[in-house]
């Protein structure tokens, strides 16, 4: 199924090499205003979102960060969607 903003043009695909995704954000929302941004990423990096001694990344930051977007993170390797959903429950991120 398509989705119909697709079809009118408002969606558009960047790729980044940074891992600062809260610092993407940011950037976003200064480029393109308050839309609703979808991070898709690797077990590894999302568990990095969360890793403040990785990502320097502030209860703070998270909450803004997550105010305005969604992250989609897939299982690699042995990780599994058990791994995705203990990270969110030691975060209260659920």
């Amino acid at each position: 199924m398509v989705n119909e903003e697709f079809l009118s043009g408002n969606i558009a695909v960047a790729v980044s090499y940074s891992g600062r995704f809260v610092h993407m954000a940011r950037a976003l929302r200064g480029q393109y205003g308050p839309a609703k941004f979808y991070f898709v990423m690797g077990f590894d990096n999302f568990a990095e979102v969360f890793d403040e001694d990785k990502s320097e990344n502030t209860r703070d930051d998270l909450e803004e960060f997550f105010s305005y977007n969604r992250i989609i993170a897939a299982a690699r390797g042995y990780y599994r969607k058990a791994d995705i959903t203990r990270i969110l429950i030691e975060n209260n991120a659920t």
